[in-house]
């Protein structure tokens, strides 16, 4: 049984654990070659357009930046000081005060561990322990079994819970108010976006404006319908928004 567990131990520790835990032991150098699509290339998108004043694109980059690496903390300390700018109010959620405390790669490996060693080890005490054995000895492998399936149970709900913490999960439905350059109404004809979009009730042209979103909010892509497309804020109010005005989080690649 020692070995057996030495060597579960050993598999997780030097296979799962590097793997998942890479991104927060080495963070993305901005310096030196980047390869297009990573951490850094859109790190660097986000400063080239905040320098250029377009805060609500670099916003983008930046949130792209932390989709593929979550404990980039350049990114997201600079992503906070451009929403502030912009005037989009950061709600803090229990998922962000949760993100604060631990990582979720962290809650997925534990959770992992936790979860396959009792599970391994229900299996190895079911069979060389509990059958054929007298009564008074499964009584205590039961009691045993009992308790291994609790603390599997306790930690595949920590590796579910780091899965549901993670930010990569369900960023293919997020998508980023980013309308197109307003030459008519900007002055001196220069590359300024709306500052809002409005959210509809409808979708038509005339609908009724539920709420006039701040350009570089981030949305939930609920379903798309040609020009328009349907999408809940995070305060949980739903509506219809031109299509045209959003772009997705996870870039579309041909």
């Amino acid at each position: 049984m020692k070995w057996s567990l030495f060597f579960l131990i050993a598999l997780f520790s030097f296979g799962i654990i590097p793997l998942r835990a890479a991104d927060a032991s080495n963070p993305p150098s901005t310096s030196g070659p980047q390869i297009i699509n990573s951490p850094e290339h859109f790190y660097n998108d986000g400063l080239e357009a905040e320098a250029r004043g377009d805060l609500a694109d670099a916003s983008l980059a930046l949130r792209r930046a932390l989709v593929l690496n979550p404990h980039f903390s350049q990114a997201r300390e600079k992503l906070n000081e451009l929403l502030g700018k912009i005037g989009i109010a950061i709600q803090p959620t229990w998922r962000t005060k949760l993100l604060s405390f631990c990582s979720p790669d962290y809650l997925v490996m534990i959770g992992s561990l936790l979860a396959w060693s009792a599970a391994f080890l229900v299996v190895w005490i079911f069979f060389t322990r509990y059958l054929g054995a007298s009564e008074s000895s499964k009584k205590r492998s039961y009691l045993l079994l009992i308790f291994l399936s609790l603390i599997f149970l306790l930690g595949s709900a920590l590796a579910f819970l780091g899965t549901t913490l993670d930010p990569r999960t369900g960023a293919s439905k997020i998508v980023i108010v980013l309308p197109k350059y307003d030459f008519k109404t900007s002055p001196e004809h220069r590359e300024e976006r709306p500052a809002t979009t409005p959210l509809r009730s409808n979708p038509v042209e005339n609908g009724p404006i539920l709420a006039s979103i701040p350009t570089g909010s981030l949305l939930f892509l609920q379903s798309r319908h040609g020009v328009w497309s349907y999408v809940k804020m995070e305060s949980g109010l739903k509506g219809w928004i031109a299509t045209s005005a959003l772009q997705p989080l996870v870039p579309e690649t041909k």
